[in-house]
């Protein structure tokens, strides 16, 4: 329904301002713990911004994140992993290997992979955040990655 009501405006609103809307939709719903839910609008504006900007556009970094947050919460977490990777990726990009943006969507990264119990795979992400983060709590996620594999 809610959708619906967010895509009503199609052709008289601007896309980048309908993907806008249907993000705070998102937003909105995962506040309220309603996850699954959160995921068609989240993909539609995702699909709204690819068709504006095309598929290697940076500003897509964050649609990915949020489709990847909402997938997470709703239980479907191995689903969220490719779109986080993909936002790493498109930061990385176009910002370069030292951005805080990247070091951010990095972190992001390694922490759904230990979601995923996918440990070995989470050190790299987490050591290159920390490297560019340089902040304690990532430091500090990071030694606790390593502690528990053994190193």
């Amino acid at each position: 329904m809610r959708l619906a009501v967010a895509e009503g405006d199609a052709g008289r609103v601007p896309p980048q301002l309908q993907a806008e809307r249907l993000t705070e939709l998102g937003q909105f719903l995962q506040a309220e713990q309603r996850h699954a839910e959160a995921i068609a609008p989240y993909r539609k504006a995702l699909e709204m911004r690819e068709n504006e900007l095309g598929p290697q556009a940076a500003d897509l970094a964050p649609f990915l994140e949020d489709l990847a947050s909402a997938l997470e919460g709703a239980g479907r977490s191995a689903e969220g992993e490719p779109h986080r990777r993909r936002a790493v990726a498109l930061l990385e990009g176009a910002l370069g290997p030292r951005s805080k943006p990247l070091g951010a969507a990095l972190e992001r990264l390694a922490l759904a992979l230990c979601a995923l119990g996918k440990f070995e795979e989470a050190e790299p992400p987490y050591k290159r955040a920390t490297e560019i983060l340089k902040e304690p709590s990532t430091e500090a996620a990071y030694a606790a990655l390593l502690r528990r594999l053994g190193r």
